[in-house]
């Protein structure tokens, strides 16, 4: 009797522990993707509470906030891999192999926790001349509004986040002749 008693209670015993190692993994597994993101996590960027990632879509302002849920982190804003031809000084100059600053063209200022930028000049004209300023651009080809022409790269915490910025326009210059349009 004395040993079907202690066999009753090793298997109780077992059965507590195996329960208590089950719920303590669901707890953790299930708290997982709702956890607030901290320094120690992923790198996570988002404006006004919307999380950020390759898909996302940055709207047209002039002083855009981005948050950065880390301290130390680093914006750069490089060339996509959308080709077009122009006119540089009389060169013909082939996107994306140019040479600049391309934080500076859209004015990215950093802070502590967040990054500013103007998103506002989509004229690749506007854009180029910022990048080359005073000297002459001309004969932009046709640009295509949703190619990724520029890709704001955003590292932090050991990982990287790529958004394309897309919607890039150029205006259509068109010169008539004067001697040749009748009334």
């Amino acid at each position: 009797m004395k040993n079907l008693l202690k066999f009753i209670l090793i298997i109780l015993l077992l059965a507590l522990l195996i329960g208590a190692a089950i719920f303590i993994a669901k707890s953790d597994l299930s708290s997982a993707g709702n956890s607030v993101p901290t320094e120690d996590t992923a790198l996570m960027i988002s404006i006004d509470g919307e999380i950020l990632n390759e898909n996302s879509f940055l709207p047209v302002e002039s002083s855009l906030r981005i948050d950065v849920n880390c301290s130390e982190y680093t914006v750069e804003i490089i060339a996509g891999s959308a080709a077009f031809d122009f006119r540089h000084n009389e060169s013909l100059v082939k996107f994306p192999y140019v040479d600049g600053n391309f934080n500076d063209v859209f004015e990215v200022v950093e802070d502590e926790k967040f990054f500013t930028m103007n998103t506002a000049k989509r004229s690749m004209t506007m854009i180029l001349e910022s990048l080359y300023p005073g000297e002459e651009i001309t004969d932009i080809s046709t640009l295509d509004e949703s190619a990724a022409y520029f890709i704001l790269r955003v590292s932090g915490n050991g990982e990287t986040v790529e958004i394309p910025l897309t919607g890039f326009y150029e205006f259509m210059k068109i010169e008539l002749d004067k001697t040749e349009i009748i009334f």
